[in-house]
């Protein structure tokens, strides 16, 4: 829920902008997606994106090791 007035105008601004986008082809839980990082586009543009992908991708890697390990132990 937004705090102040022109937090919540700025969101409806913002919905406005992306429906007028492509709001035909879109589910309602991507547009709600799109419309709080447009919202918010000034903390996602602080965020580090590599940082993400490579912290991603050690999440990746422990549960595919983690399924060999449970794989090869089965089999034995």
């Amino acid at each position: 829920m937004p705090v102040t007035v022109s937090e919540a105008e700025r969101s409806f601004s913002k919905m406005k902008q992306i429906k007028s986008i492509q709001i035909s082809t879109i589910g309602q839980e991507r547009l709600n997606s799109l419309a709080l990082l447009a919202t918010e586009q000034d903390l996602v543009r602080s965020l580090n994106c590599e940082d993400i992908i490579d912290d991603f991708a050690a999440f990746l890697m422990f549960f595919l090791n983690l399924f060999k390990y449970l794989f090869y132990s089965c089999m034995f």
